[in-house]
């Protein structure tokens, strides 16, 4: 009996299909280079590099799911450590209820920027580093988005120089610059309000700029 159940077990493990891993979109300012990390959560816990600070992170079905506690009086976070300055992100997500989530890039200071995604639009910000610096946040740029929608999106974002870059479904884009994001990074990670968030088909690379990108072309005809 225990011998049946163990082949059962294992034939379905073979037949399972594994997480389906997204195409690399097309980037808009900058060159893809190395790639710097990946994980399209295909087992049955958060991998050892997601530093989980506050609130509940979890894997299921392919994806990282992220659920603020409430005892905890602030939005769920996990980061993932490593150096880098200018980088690549894409990743598929899925609002599941919750308030508010962002993508959120820091170093050694605290905070560096983030792109703040809710259920009717996302924002490119370059944060506040800490509570004791007199560096203020700045909204860079927002744009409207029907991202409550219960269905899966796919940003690609761009962090190069002073310039941050967030296209949503290679369709939509918000763009800024400050003179804060030009700095040696030391993590990128996820921040969560409220229940839940879906994350899968993470990958970071790092990134040079285009030669033939044109700001001015970007700022007349984008969305």
């Amino acid at each position: 009996m225990k011998l049946t159940a163990f082949l059962s077990a294992l034939l379905l493990a073979i037949t399972l299909p594994a997480p389906e891993k997204s195409a690399d979109l097309p980037t808009t300012m900058s060159e893809r280079g190395k790639l710097l990390f990946s994980d399209d959560f295909a087992g049955d816990a958060p991998k050892p590099e997601w530093g989980q600070l506050k609130g509940k992170w979890a894997v299921a079905s392919g994806a990282l799911r992220g659920t603020e506690v409430e005892t905890d009086n602030h939005p769920a976070v996990t980061r993932n450590r490593f150096d880098y300055r200018n980088a690549v992100f894409q990743f598929t997500f899925k609002l599941d209820g919750c308030k508010t989530a962002s993508l959120s890039l820091n170093n050694q200071e605290g905070h560096v920027g983030r792109v703040i995604i809710t259920t009717k639009d996302f924002t490119v910000q370059r944060d506040k580093p800490n509570k004791k610096t007199d560096a203020k946040a700045a909204k860079l740029d927002t744009k409207e988005a029907k991202l409550g929608d219960g269905q899966w999106h796919t940003f690609v974002v761009e962090v190069v120089g002073d310039r941050m870059l967030a296209k949503l479904d290679d369709q939509i884009v918000a763009f800024g610059e400050n003179a804060g994001l030009d700095v040696e990074k030391k993590d990128f990670g996820f921040t969560v309000a409220g229940s839940s968030l879906l994350v899968k088909s993470v990958r970071v690379w790092e990134a040079t700029p285009k030669k033939d990108f044109d700001k001015k072309k970007l700022v007349a005809t984008r969305n």
